[in-house]
């Protein structure tokens, strides 16, 4: 599977999203699991550890309120600021 380089967030694109809820390692890995749903995948583009990917989806799932992974992905794709703000910083 070919993965694309989405662009990466930036303060200027979505502030309160990466200064109030997600960080923007957590918004990256969020939006590239919305993209890929394998962790694998996103493990591999963004060349982190598993530990480091299970840290990081902890972390957003705690601040999303959810008890799964593919809860919080859930959750962005229903979120209209969210997956514009992810949009509009990776599309």
């Amino acid at each position: 599977m070919k993965l694309g380089t989405p662009r990466m967030p930036t303060s200027k694109t979505h502030p309160e999203l990466l200064n109030q809820l997600l960080t923007h390692r957590e918004l990256e890995v969020l939006y590239l699991l919305c993209l890929w749903g394998s962790q694998q995948d996103v493990m591999e583009k963004l060349g982190i550890s598993r530990d480091t990917m299970k840290a990081h989806t902890t972390k957003i799932r705690k601040k999303l309120g959810v008890d799964t992974t593919l809860q919080a992905v859930l959750f962005a794709l229903r979120r209209p600021k969210l997956r514009k703000a992810c949009d509009e910083a990776f599309g």
